[in-house]
């Protein structure tokens, strides 16, 4: 095996893979001074690079200025947008929890990565920003030529990555930006404008990813998807640095980008180094971060989450229901075939959003990576039923098995990682699936290669599911079956038991709870959902395909999962309706369908900023001050005492 191996480009691909460190550094250097001083894990950091570099694209090639031009362009704009992102949607979430203000950061994410598709178009070909050369020279004693450019980022991103150090270290607003970042309250005590140090950190970080960004331009696809992506990557270095100390944060960024060049040397499969990425970013969350360290993250983000009953007054609630159901079952007998086929994939994705309540509104948990449990139950169905022909309810019952066992895999580090630093580690899974494990070359006899797997509609009970109405009203049967189930599970002792895990992994471990075991069980049912979900969605399409399960899709059903409300199963049905039929609203208005993440990320935005637990829950809430539950007392009179409840996970709940 050793022989087949291309030694000789193991110099060229070193000389590759530290350039490529360099635009990591860059990156990463941004990251770890917004985070060390605000406390913020920006997720829009990629997308700000990504703008900014289109900006500078936007200045030196369609105007033609000269290249350096574009360059301070794009470092005004990077440091304006930061600015921007912590002034109006940062601040005013002061005292709200990290989790929350990560969202803010995702709905950033959707505006920009929209925002640059609009105006520049989803594209490969726009021409890369060269500040210098691409020629370069013979590095000496070998035959390596290192280019210019290649050579420029590496001096600007140990540049940078020395200059914040001393910064940080030897000046007085250093000094207070470190003071801010240990304590801010003690911080504002010694005078000092701890907003003015937080903006500041903002710009800066925004504006080294900018350079970063217009770096690597001539290296990979230059269009809004890729950049942004690609500078996503830059969390593993970050995390080598523990978002605090950076140097150790260079020498992870090019410890990174040599491993993502280096298994090329081995493997013609290009995803190879994202493989080594994810498993980096695994050994790197599991030897570094403690879980005592992140107790208070996660009371924190169990508290911002906290599921609500659909109202108190079960004549109300059964008579929503019952309206609901009879709309759902004769409105879309009215409508085409299209249409049917649109409510059909609402209820199915609306599953999707429904794994999100059990994950993040019972358990606090976030992820990222729904819909890549969903590819496992869709090409599980795609390559049994179109691959080897297998009959589609055993493909679908293995497809939602092998979901269930991933979901438990990737819940295993959730032992040790909560919030922020677990939805680190499922956007690497999402990035994982989308870049190898799905990617033509590493398992084509599962994800179908170059082709799409095919698959037909099944008959259920000797009745045929070709017709439009008739997979409709089968969706609504799974999906009613699916919500009643969840709903029940939320109002249960095991209900009970995720809660108390929830609120306090230490309190309830101290009860008795196994805790380990019950958290798997949570990610195994939030994995199965989505599975099933992707496994329904075969048959529905006809096909199986990995554009559709992308990490792209995930980060947009999270978004809107937290818009209509996590914390309630009835957002799984406004989710589904939201994400299929807001696009399709667009094509009757002037405006494109290729506006809805930015609305979406937009929504967003403003949501967490004003009703936080979303707008579903709000509906209820209202609802159930407006028709209040009727007296708990035989003849409406009231307890004579006060009863306080106190829930313990083993045992019945105790009066005192």
């Amino acid at each position: 095996m050793l022989a087949s191996v291309q030694w000789g480009l193991l110099p060229g691909f070193t000389v590759i893979g530290i350039a490529l460190g360099g635009i990591y550094a860059l990156a990463a250097i941004g990251l770890v001074l917004i985070y060390r001083v605000s406390g913020v894990l920006n997720f829009a950091q990629g997308a700000v690079s990504m703008f900014s570099a289109f900006v500078a694209y936007q200045v030196s090639i369609v105007m033609g200025a000269p290249a350096l031009v574009g360059l301070l362009a794009a470092i005004g704009t990077g440091g304006a947008l930061g600015y921007i992102i912590e002034r109006f949607t940062i601040r005013p979430l002061a005292g709200r929890s990290a989790l929350n203000k990560m969202v803010v950061t995702i709905g950033w994410l959707l505006v920009l990565q929209t925002a640059a598709g609009l105006i520049w178009k989803d594209t490969a070909y726009h021409a890369a920003v060269r500040l210098v050369r691409p020629s370069g020279f013979t590095f000496p004693g070998t035959s390596v030529v290192v280019g210019w450019d290649q050579l420029t980022t590496v001096v600007v991103a140990l540049g940078l990555a020395f200059g914040t150090a001393a910064v940080l270290r030897w000046t007085t607003f250093g000094t207070s930006m470190r003071a801010v970042a240990d304590d801010p309250d003690a911080a504002r005590l010694w005078g000092i404008n701890v907003n003015r140090v937080m903006a500041v950190s903002w710009i800066a970080g925004s504006a080294m990813g900018a350079i970063a960004g217009v770096l690597i331009t001539p290296s990979i696809n230059f269009d809004p998807i890729s950049l942004t992506i690609v500078v996503i990557d830059a969390f593993t270095a970050a995390l080598i640095g523990r978002l605090t100390s950076l140097p150790w944060t260079v020498v992870g960024a090019f410890f990174l980008g040599l491993a993502e060049t280096y298994p090329r040397i081995f493997s013609s499969n290009a995803g190879a180094g994202h493989a080594v990425t994810f498993a980096l970013v695994l050994l790197t969350l599991a030897i570094l971060f403690r879980p005592g360290a992140r107790l208070r993250q996660r009371i924190t983000a169990g508290r911002d989450y906290m599921p609500v009953p659909a109202t108190g007054n079960a004549p109300l609630r059964r008579l929503v229901v019952g309206t609901a159901l009879g709309l759902g079952i004769l409105v879309p007998l009215l409508l085409s075939g299209y249409y049917q086929y649109l409510a059909a994939d609402a209820l199915i994705v609306g599953l999707i959003v429904l794994s999100l309540v059990v994950l993040t509104g019972l358990v606090g948990q976030i992820s990222f990576c729904q819909y890549s449990f969903a590819a496992i139950g869709a090409f599980t169905v795609g390559s049994l039923v179109g691959g080897h022909h297998w009959n589609f309810w055993p493909a679908l019952a293995l497809g939602v098995v092998a979901s269930i066992g991933v979901g438990v895999l990737v819940g295993i580090p959730a032992l040790r990682l909560s919030g922020l630093f677990l939805g680190i580690l499922t956007i690497a899974v999402a990035l994982f699936f989308d870049n190898f494990l799905l990617a033509p070359g590493t398992w084509d006899s599962f994800s179908g290669g170059i082709s799409s797997w095919t698959v037909g509609r099944p008959s259920f009970l000797g009745v045929s599911l070709n017709g439009g109405y008739a997979f409709y009203l089968f969706a609504l049967g799974v999906f009613g079956v699916a919500v009643l189930a969840v709903w029940n599970l939320s109002r249960s002792k095991t209900g009970r038991v995720l809660r108390a895990i929830r609120n306090s992994e230490i309190a309830a471990a101290t009860s008795g709870v196994n805790v380990t075991a019950w958290k798997l069980v949570a990610f195994g049912i939030s994995a199965g959902l989505a599975g099933l979900a992707g496994g329904l969605l075969a048959p529905l399409i006809g096909s199986v395909s990995a554009g559709a399960y992308s990490f792209q899709q995930s980060l947009t059903v999270v978004a809107i999962a937290i818009v209509v409300g996590v914390r309630s199963v009835a957002a799984a049905a406004v989710g589904g309706i939201f994400l299929i039929f807001g696009p399709e609203l667009l094509t009757h208005t002037p405006v494109s369908t290729l506006w809805f993440p930015l609305i979406v990320g937009a929504i967003l935005i403003v949501q967490v900023i004003l009703t936080p637990q979303g707008v579903v829950v709000d509906w209820q809430e209202r609802l159930r001050k407006r028709f209040p539950p009727g007296p708990r007392f035989p003849g409406g009179s009231e307890a004579p005492t006060r009863v306080l409840e106190i829930e313990l996970p083993e045992r019945e709940v105790v009066n005192v």
